[in-house]
């Protein structure tokens, strides 16, 4: 009995700490607004990725203490971003009018209740991602991506994602080599 336990909590020991992470809504889409909603801010947010300077690197990011990336660099806390008129003058942002600055910290904000805390440019395929339910683990195994009127039939698609699940003109996808759980 005694050897039983100790091989359970070794079994969950390698279970949580190196393997996929098992939770069964990220492979789902499972959205906290309606999907038509979602879908559309998404859409916005990728034409105002589009207007951020060229970089290796095109794209937002949440980080897990609140502050908001753009192309890799640090802008600030997301929080502040509405109220802090300073952090509108950094220089990603020679793009964007007043307008655009407000709707891309609107939408981060819309998008991380729906479980997307980031967006960009896969440099690879061009297509955009939009990472799905991040875990704390991080790794690529656990990779989700939320996709937005993309052609599955296309080379790029195919030789590089994975369907998982489709709502309306939303998939969730995962890269083509990795076994989903």
């Amino acid at each position: 009995m005694r050897s039983n336990i100790f091989l359970f909590s070794c079994l969950m020991f390698a279970l949580t700490s190196c393997g996929q992470i098992t939770d069964p809504l990220r492979n789902k889409i499972n959205l906290t607004d309606e999907i038509n909603t979602v879908a559309d801010s998404i859409i916005y947010i990728e034409s105002l990725i589009k207007k951020l300077p060229a970089s290796t690197i095109v794209g937002s990011f949440i980080d897990d203490d609140g502050y908001l990336y753009l192309n890799s660099k640090k802008i600030g806390l997301l929080e502040n971003a509405l109220s802090d008129s300073s952090m509108m003058q950094n220089e990603v942002f020679i793009n964007f009018n007043e307008q655009d600055y407000q709707k891309l910290i609107s939408i981060t904000i819309f998008l991380l209740k729906n479980h997307i805390d980031a967006s960009g440019i896969d440099n690879i395929t061009g297509l955009f991602t939009h990472q799905y339910r991040r875990t704390d683990e991080y790794t690529y195994r656990d990779l989700r991506y939320i996709m937005v009127n993309v052609d599955t039939t296309s080379r790029k698609f195919g030789d590089h994602y994975q369907v998982l699940d489709k709502k309306e003109n939303m998939l969730l996808v995962a890269p083509i080599d990795v076994k989903v759980e």
